[in-house]
């Protein structure tokens, strides 16, 4: 009884594919009786997908576009130290000898620690988009619109006094000029805020452009999901259609007193082969006297 139920398991397994291929054959029949239904639902479908896409007549295409835009900043001071092989220290006179530096003591540039300047960069990128920034921006960009980060050394080890400025926007001359409102906006608050403090201009950080902001580049375009989603549920509305005049022609084919005669083969029944070669056979109707 085993080897039975195996050698039945296994002709279902072959004759599988065939029975599939019969499924396509009937829906590809249906369609192709009822064809000028299924080019109109494939047209509309078309159509809809198109009208999804693109603005008629001017085709257009709908959605919004994301452009970027970057740009690298430098945080410094002023005399060049990254030229410097030493960073000198503050020279004051004491003529007096009584322990105070003189009011008139030359002094000598002092230079910043190198460290302090990639901890300034670190702050200055969570600066720029702060709202005491984004508002000195004409364009007044959201937060999502902004990303600033520091950048790292080519060996990764350390990070540099660097910030990448990266600024999104829906058209590539809008991209491009936020960036460079961004720059002046994020120098333009620092500056004021030494100014106010009365920081001396030798002591002052200075934020300077290494590079200016890149050519646009697109990010994402405008999203496809809407004219794939019509065209396929034309699809499936035609596919749906055309199977329920089917089913209402086999019923009125019924009641005008015909019957309708599908032959059924069972899979069990049926050797290796049998059924592969058999060809789809139509459906056979036959007029029932009353």
């Amino acid at each position: 009884m085993q080897a039975d139920l195996n050698d039945g398991v296994g002709d279902l397994e072959r004759t599988g594919p065939s029975l599939t291929v019969m499924n396509l054959a009937r829906h590809a029949a249906v369609l192709w009786r009822f064809r000028l239904v299924t080019a109109l639902g494939l047209l509309l479908g078309i159509a809809l997908a198109i009208f999804a896409t693109y603005q008629v007549p001017s085709m257009k295409p709908r959605g919004v576009e994301t452009w970027s835009s970057e740009s690298s900043l430098l945080v410094t001071q002023p005399g060049f130290p990254e030229g410097r092989v030493i960073l000198p220290a503050p020279i004051v006179t004491d003529k007096d000898g009584d322990g105070v530096p003189d009011e008139s003591a030359v002094k000598q540039q002092a230079f910043g620690d190198p460290g302090r300047f990639t901890m300034l960069a670190d702050l200055y990128a969570q600066l720029a988009v702060s709202d005491q920034v984004l508002r000195r921006v004409p364009e007044h960009p959201a937060p999502a619109q902004i990303q600033a980060v520091t950048v790292q050394s080519t060996s990764g080890a350390i990070t540099l006094p660097v910030i990448k400025l990266s600024t999104m926007s829906d058209s590539p001359a809008g991209a491009q000029r936020l960036n460079a409102h961004m720059f002046d906006a994020l120098r333009t608050d620092l500056e004021q805020g030494q100014a106010k403090n009365g920081v001396p201009k030798d002591e002052r950080v200075e934020l300077s452009m290494l590079s200016r902001p890149t050519p646009p580049f697109m990010v994402s375009g405008p999203s496809k999901t809407g004219a794939v989603l019509a065209l396929m549920l034309c699809l499936i509305a035609t596919i749906a259609v055309t199977h329920l005049l089917e089913a209402l022609r086999n019923r009125n084919t019924a009641a005008a007193g015909d019957e309708v005669v599908t032959e059924f083969v069972d899979p069990w029944t049926l050797r290796e082969g049998e059924f592969a070669d058999a060809e789809p056979r139509p459906v056979a109707v036959a007029q029932r006297q009353r």
